[in-house]
């Protein structure tokens, strides 16, 4: 079982009661090209305005085709990553979402390619406090397995981020906290992204607290997760409907 793990001490990014309005449903049809499987998603207007910049832009515009409800929206998205997304916006965390099972009393968190597909998810849309919720889950799994990811997962992450990017900064502390300069050269270079291997090497010239180190397993498990955050806010607006 994990150790406690540092609470956030950014603001709330709760929805107020306001945005669970029922009477006024967005219909999210995503389709999974690679299971060849669709699945439809129900929301409040308020609720997908409030956690996204992006539906606070597509939808909060007075007298738009959106503002009566019941509309449709579709969209091609991997199924597992809207499972998390669904959860998020009505409980305000991924962790609860369908698929996430209990296996001999340990609770069993989604795959570490399923998280970075939910990360890249979640910034399309704008969703602050679901990256957020995210990064938490991702610190917790790398913690839990104490293992890197894979290539690939590195791969898709730096495919689907911008430099500076909350889950690039949390990938390249991993590395850098809890591996030393030596196994780092010892990294088969062709298989990573050139972006994350430069940043790596940037962070050796970093001084003082954030210097090239290893703390162990449990010093990782024990760091500050805001470090990694956005505490900007919920991601979209109060929206009326």
């Amino acid at each position: 079982m994990s150790p406690p793990l540092s609470p956030c001490t950014g603001p709330s990014t709760r929805p107020p009661s306001k945005c669970f309005n029922p009477t006024n449903l967005i219909h999210l049809k995503a389709t999974d090209t690679k299971l060849a499987q669709t699945k439809t998603f129900s929301f409040p207007l308020g609720l997908l305005t409030w956690h996204s910049s992006y539906y606070a832009k597509t939808l909060c515009t007075a007298g738009s085709l959106w503002s009566s409800g019941g509309q449709e929206m579709k969209m091609e998205e991997d199924l597992e990553a809207m499972e998390m997304f669904n959860c998020f916006v009505y409980t305000n965390s991924v962790l609860e979402s369908n698929g996430h099972t209990i296996k001999d009393g340990e609770e069993v968190l989604p795959t570490d390619m399923a998280l970075i597909k939910a990360f890249s998810l979640a910034t399309k849309l704008g969703m602050t406090g679901m990256r957020n919720s995210l990064i938490d889950v991702i610190h917790r799994k790398l913690g839990d397995d104490w293992a890197r990811p894979k290539s690939d997962v590195h791969a898709f992450a730096y495919e689907n981020t911008a430099p500076g990017s909350q889950l690039r900064r949390l990938l390249v502390d991993f590395y850098r906290w809890t591996s030393n300069l030596k196994s780092f050269w010892a990294l088969d270079w062709g298989r990573f992204p050139k972006e994350f291997l430069t940043e790596l090497l940037e962070a050796r010239s970093e001084k003082g607290d954030l210097k090239w180190r290893s703390i162990g397993k449990e010093g990782w498990q024990k760091s500050d997760r805001c470090r990694w955050h956005d505490h900007s806010g919920p991601g979209g607006q109060l929206c009326a409907g």
